[in-house]
């Protein structure tokens, strides 16, 4: 299939998920007067969950942004179903209809599934002993092999390698797993592992003296997909195409836009592996693509320019534009994506960065700030620091201790003590706001030699000393 590659963005700084609160409200005031159910949006991105707030962020900057160049409908009645964008003037022409998804690797790492399995047996154990499961580590296994496929009418075929880590939603906490619990945590702590078996499930318990709960479970296996069909990205873009795409007709441009939301198969869409056994997020559209009526799938991924470098210096988070269109069309065609990929504000965190933060809590309103770091210059009698505004705030408000603001804005050593030593008084303050870029801003203290701080001096003019 063709395809097509934009790069777009400024230089970003690692403090906030894919987009910061103050570009998202931007984006809301000003998409507001063409939304449908702006409550319903509003609910998704203030959500808990990063399955709602990740697509909600990627459907409201690729609205916004395409409003920008092109005149959007949003949620339009088309043959009885409500896409999520109609949009004229996009591609030349033609009226586009856009469907928006973001994905993750949850699907294919099996993520949901085994925290799922651990919470049933960690509620369990807590019955048993007092916040056991505090101290519970969760092993998943895998097997992995080949499958004889026999294509119909003929006596030889062939196989296909598979590899699958064994959890399943369908697990259940039995009567003999149950037993099975008792008696191992019947010694404290527990003197070796344990593996419970069922429904698909194979696990390898383990007591530690910590276990961090973001980091509770764990698979050898990696998030990849073994089949055209039967991953993420595949079957997200065929309930995409059934539930709001298939009743348009053939007049209409049919596109579906995919947001990295901490997917692989989206990070990098044409990742090739030397063995040829994991299928490629590239290798998925395109197949889709050539079995369906969907005219256009385009891929926008946050991460560095240089992805493999270990230099972050020049190498900020920019977005990625894959293009995959069934026909082979100019190149001038795609000018309205990459425009939009030019608009979108610059991303701050990989995908799977931010839905990590999210899963954690990072980025409530509320919650601990996403600070600016602090910067510092020196000279003979002046010296400046740039102090995050809204860690100032939070030391005022009580919600800092003095000890964690210093070690924030100053670190090891205090350098506000250190000029307090040499003399220096604060002699100007002033903010320096950073606009919708971040979400936070600067006070600038000017310190400058006072009389208040430092031993009193003669005067720098002296009358001439009498010579008689």
């Amino acid at each position: 299939m063709p395809s097509a590659t934009f790069l777009a963005g400024k230089l970003g700084v690692r403090e906030m998920a894919i987009f910061p609160r103050r570009q998202l409200q931007r984006m809301l005031n000003e998409l507001g007067s063409k939304l449908k159910r702006p409550g319903d949006l509003l609910a998704r991105l203030d959500n808990k969950d990063p399955d709602q707030v990740l697509p909600a962020e990627y459907e409201l900057a690729l609205g916004w942004a395409m409003s920008q160049i092109a005149d959007v409908e949003v949620e339009p009645s088309v043959g009885g179903k409500s896409p999520d964008f109609l949009v004229e003037g996009f591609f030349p022409g033609l009226t586009s209809i856009i469907e928006v998804a973001a994905l993750s690797d949850d699907a294919l790492s099996g993520e949901s599934s085994m925290e799922r399995t651990a919470n049933l047996i960690g509620n369990f154990a807590d019955s048993v002993r007092k916040r056991a499961s505090d101290h519970l580590h969760f092993h998943f296994l895998e097997k992995s092999g080949y499958d004889a496929v026999q294509p119909t009418g003929q006596i030889w075929g062939r196989s296909t390698y598979y590899r699958k880590r064994l959890t399943s939603k369908q697990f259940k906490l039995t009567e003999p797993h149950k037993s099975q619990l008792r008696t191992w945590l019947a010694t404290w702590p527990p003197p070796a592992p344990m593996q419970l078996s069922g429904e698909g499930t194979e696990v390898i318990i383990t007591w530690k003296d910590y276990v961090h709960p973001m980091t509770r479970v764990f698979s050898s296996m990696p998030s990849l997909s073994h089949s055209l069909t039967d991953n993420p990205v595949y079957r997200r873009l065929k309930e995409k195409e059934r539930k709001q795409l298939k009743i348009a007709g053939p007049d209409f441009m049919r596109c579906i836009f995919l947001g990295d939301a901490g997917c692989r198969m989206l990070r990098v869409p044409a990742e090739r592996d030397a063995t040829r056994r994991v299928v490629s997020g590239e290798e998925a559209i395109n197949y889709f693509l050539a079995n369906s009526t969907v005219d256009l799938v385009a891929v926008f991924s946050p991460r560095r320019r240089y992805e493999n470098s270990v230099d972050y210096r020049n190498n900020p988070r920019i977005w990625h534009v894959h293009c995959y269109d069934k026909v082979q069309r100019p190149v001038e065609f795609y000018d309205g994506l990459k425009k939009v990929a030019e608009l979108l504000p610059s991303p701050r965190l990989h995908g799977y960065q931010a839905r990590s933060w999210l899963r954690q809590d990072m980025l409530a309103p509320q919650g601990r700030g996403q600070y600016r770091s602090a910067t510092y210059t020196s000279g003979r009698n002046r010296v400046s620091a740039k102090i995050s505004a809204r860690a100032i705030l939070e030391l005022m408000a009580g919600r800092m201790t003095a000890d964690d603001f210093r070690l924030w804005a100053l670190g090891e050593k205090n350098l506000f003590d250190h000029w307090l030593t040499l003399g220096f008084a604060i002699s100007d303050v002033k903010f320096e706001a950073s606009g919708s870029d971040h979400d936070d801003d600067y006070v600038i203290f000017q310190f400058e030699k006072d009389p208040n701080a430092s031993p009193l001096e003669l005067p720098s003019s002296m009358p001439p000393k009498d010579t008689d």
